[in-house]
């Protein structure tokens, strides 16, 4: 797993976390240089980071395939939509591999929009789908889009679609999950679980829970004290909805500001207020320090990561950069 560095300085630390703990193996830096300075984390599959600007204007515009293991980068800058090149426009990127035809494909959203703000032109939406295997783009049309992706939430490939936390534009209290097929290319709406349980609740974010699409939303929210119980949802079969389930709660004397994600041995990281990194044990039912550095609350990222060879002899394309 990877855990995204300090705000101006992109490092990735590889962490293993075996029956004994956490230990890091080693610390990975991108091959190249960012625009804005430091990059920003798609998503991971398929052994590749998807990468992109941290930055308010180029974020989704420059995207990034990175390899770790085969030391390859590729760049993404160019665009089969007029949106891209709007000052106005936002973008919301996402990731996905499709298994069966061995192809790495990435899709951009892109709302007529400053800053993902109202007023939303949702009929001069455009999107399209970079497949990596050919370099080429293909737009998809006739798409009706009545919801919007939050901007830079954390966006999550499980099951095969990529998903997205969005809400819809007359309707902003009510949450959904926008999913994209990246086989057949297809988009679907998911509907969340019932919150009301949760009170005052902040949230949700995108996670995956052995395998299972989750979220971590903090329930009972206190905005002055910045504390809250946070709750893990996960939806046991893919795409219906009355299979959510409320598995467990994390309740700490700590106070803490962002949850991470669930690791393979059923931890929880989360980020305290010092920005750093701690490990909720459920069995034991107790907080530990990981004694890891310290972390940039709003650029720290968890993300399972495994070893390709994806990129290995991918050659630089007519729509690609190799760096």
């Amino acid at each position: 797993m990877f855990l995204d560095g300090e705000e101006r300085e992109t490092a990735y630390h590889l962490l293993s976390d075996g029956p004994n703990g956490y230990a890091k193996v080693l610390e990975l830096k991108p091959p190249i240089d960012f625009v804005s300075g430091s990059c920003s984390v798609v998503d991971s599959c398929a052994g590749l980071l998807c990468l992109t600007e941290n930055d308010d204007v180029l974020y989704g515009r420059v995207v990034y395939f990175w390899n770790p293991s085969v030391r390859r980068i590729i760049t993404i800058r160019n665009s089969s939509c007029e949106g891209i090149s709007k000052e106005f426009s936002w973008i919301s990127p996402g990731c996905g591999y499709d298994f069966d035809a061995g192809v790495f494909k990435l899709v951009r959203i892109i709302y007529d929009s400053p800053n993902c703000e109202a007023p939303y032109d949702l009929e001069k939406t455009e999107i399209e789908v970079y497949n990596l295997s050919t370099g080429s783009w293909r737009k998809i049309e006739n798409l009706v889009v009545n919801w919007i992706i939050y901007c830079q939430l954390r966006i999550l490939y499980v099951n095969g679609f990529v998903n997205w936390l969005a809400f819809h534009p007359e309707r902003h209290d009510e949450d959904l999950i926008v999913a994209f097929d990246v086989k057949s290319e297809d988009f679907r709406t998911l509907e969340l679980p019932d919150l009301e349980m949760e009170g005052d609740y902040r949230g949700p974010l995108l996670k995956e829970y052995k395998d299972m699409l989750a979220f971590f939303v903090c329930g009972n929210f206190a905005a002055l004290e910045g504390t809250g119980t946070w709750s893990l949802w996960v939806m046991r079969e893919y795409g219906v909805t009355n299979s959510w389930e409320r598995l467990f709660n994390v309740v700490t004397e700590q106070r803490i500001v962002w949850s991470l994600g669930v690791t393979k041995n059923c931890d929880i990281l989360l980020l305290t207020p010092d920005s750093k990194v701690v490990a909720y044990d459920f069995k034991e039912q107790e907080v530990k320090n990981l004694g890891l550095p310290k972390y940039c609350p709003h650029s720290c990222f968890l993300i399972t990561y495994m070893e390709s060879l994806l990129l290995l002899d991918e050659q630089a394309n007519l729509d690609g950069h190799m760096d």
